[in-house]
């Protein structure tokens, strides 16, 4: 009987072992893209709408803006210089890409495969041999966005770490639709260079991404690889994009901000959303009313003008948030920091 309870008591530690590894991914698991098909009136007939039609004019807009031309360009591969007008402008071939591969899953289609590749091709010129991917800068390009180093302006609006996040979730999705490590190689490199460059460690670079995005595209990255180097670094940037805020204490560095690129968008981001949206459907709600009672029907240009009203009147909205935002963080912080040094005179006082 012993002998029957011990081998019980060591299958089920066994099992909960096996069971505590499983949960090292998300607790619930998703369908893969890869394995939903449709055959249905509703869904079947669009989707393939998308893949014919709507992802061919994404690409052929790509091309004819040159945004496809900047990663030629940067790799070297074609005369020329950055000529499109944003340095985010990488990211919308690679969302497109992201597309695409969804696509390809769903139905063969060897031209879309054909050009998706000749895209990567370029992406893989345009990448540096440390695994840098930037073309605004590899290109020479002189933004004024950019900054004059790496990673310089990125808490602003550099969005170098935004490009990479949306790189990453097509490398992946590409991985996943074809097979093929092409795509998923390029976003490695990239990413083991965001590993070797960002962190809580000495030396690294703990500069907030400006705009979200590589957070997730560091977890898709991670849940193929398995190298929870890139969870890590997601959920670092991820707690310093929502806990950081302004440095108003100068030398202030204990309550959750960062050293260098410190933000204040776990506040002032959340504030303006929701002022933003409350002052326009609060505006336009009454409008709204008033114009009803007054039996007016506005056509499109009265519409859009209306609107454009509206946004003006309530932009004030958001700013006033801030700043009884920023008035409450600041007394907050001189009470927070006057407790500590009390309490920390205390201490001495009882050391000494």
């Amino acid at each position: 009987m012993k002998k029957t309870l011990i081998v019980l008591l060591a299958s089920c530690t066994l099992l909960s072992c096996e069971s505590m590894q499983e949960k090292s991914d998300y607790f619930y698991k998703d369908v893969p893209f890869t394995n939903v098909h449709f055959n249905d009136n509703f869904w079947a007939p669009r989707i393939e709408t998308i893949r014919s039609v709507t992802v061919p004019f994404a690409f052929q807009k790509c091309e004819d803006t040159h945004r496809i031309d900047n990663f030629a360009v940067a790799g070297k591969l074609m005369e020329g210089e950055f000529n499109s007008p944003y340095p985010f402008d990488d990211s919308d071939v690679y969302k497109i890409m992201e597309g695409a591969s969804y696509l390809m899953a769903v139905k063969q289609d060897k031209a879309l495969d054909a050009y998706v590749d000749s895209l990567i091709t370029l992406i893989a010129a345009a990448q540096e041999p440390d695994g840098y991917l930037y073309t605004v800068r590899t290109s020479g390009g002189n933004h004024p966005w950019i900054g004059k180093e790496r990673w310089e302006n990125e808490r602003d609006n550099s969005h170098e770490l935004y490009n990479v996040g949306h790189m990453y979730e097509a490398a992946v999705a590409h991985y996943l639709a074809t097979g093929k490590r092409s795509f998923l190689d390029i976003a490695i490199k990239s990413a083991n260079l965001l590993c070797e460059t960002f962190g809580p460690e000495e030396g690294k670079i703990t500069v907030a991404p400006g705009h979200q995005e590589v957070e997730i595209g560091l977890v898709k990255l991670y849940r193929v690889t398995g190298d929870k180097r890139y969870l890590d670094l997601s959920q670092f940037f991820f707690c310093g994009f929502n806990t950081a805020i302004y440095a108003i204490v100068p030398d202030c560095v204990e309550y959750g901000e960062w050293k260098t690129g410190v933000r204040n968008d776990g506040f002032q981001y959340a504030f303006v959303s929701l002022g933003n949206k409350l002052g326009m459907a609060i505006g336009t709600s009454a409008l709204a009313g008033v114009l009803s009672a007054l039996s007016f029907a506005p056509n499109q240009a009265q519409n859009a003008a209306v609107q454009n009203a509206i946004h003006y009147a309530f932009s004030l909205l958001p700013g006033v948030l801030w700043l009884i935002t920023a008035i409450v963080l600041f007394f907050y912080r001189i009470s927070k920091r006057s407790y500590n040094q009390i309490m920390s005179e205390l201490n001495a006082k009882k050391t000494g």
